[in-house]
């Protein structure tokens, strides 16, 4: 006796088509708006440079756009690696540029990542001080492999480096003698 398992493969081998096409179709909108906050975050960036990039204050709620910044929904992985915390637990809405506050929580998640621990946890920091109206956003990643060489070159070097909220304004490669280049 023979099995007739046509319909009912074609119907499984159909849901499961449908299932990796709405899957892929969610990857290929996730990548495309990603791609397309890059662009923005590109075009908003030249804008600042050139002095001529105007905000778009909207009320927003600090910790749910930063969240965003890294932190998909869907994905726990990400938000342990770069959890936001806020001091006081709960902040006001603040009247803000969203898209300007992204850019510089990514630009500062992403020198985090460049020069600290390969692969370690980077956590943000929000406190608002309502006395004296301080809104302050910090990145913190444990040091990279160089930190004990740029240690070694003295408290200047030190002082330039890691001073929080400071730019570095040139990137120095460290030789095997601690020799700036």
């Amino acid at each position: 006796s023979r099995l007739n398992t046509g319909p009912r493969l074609e119907r499984r081998n159909s849901e499961r088509g449908d299932s990796d096409m709405q899957r892929y179709l969610y990857e290929l909108d996730k990548t495309l708006h990603e791609v397309l906050d890059t662009i923005l975050a590109e075009a908003m960036a030249r804008d600042v440079i050139h002095e001529v990039y105007e905000p778009k204050l909207e009320r927003i709620n600090v910790q749910e756009l930063l969240n965003s910044t890294m932190n998909s929904t869907a994905n726990s992985i990400s938000a342990k690696r770069f959890p936001v915390e806020s001091t006081p637990a709960i902040l006001p809405d603040f009247a803000l540029d969203p898209q300007l506050l992204k850019y510089i929580h990514r630009n500062a998640i992403s020198n985090a990542c460049k020069y600290g621990k390969k692969g370690g946890v980077v956590s943000t920091e929000v406190s608002w001080n309502q006395t004296d109206g301080l809104l302050r956003m910090d990145v913190i990643n444990l040091p990279g492999e160089k930190h004990e060489q740029i240690v070694k070159l003295g408290a200047l070097a030190a002082e330039v480096v890691f001073s929080p909220r400071r730019r570095l304004t040139m990137h120095c490669m460290l030789d095997d003698n601690n020799h700036v280049s």
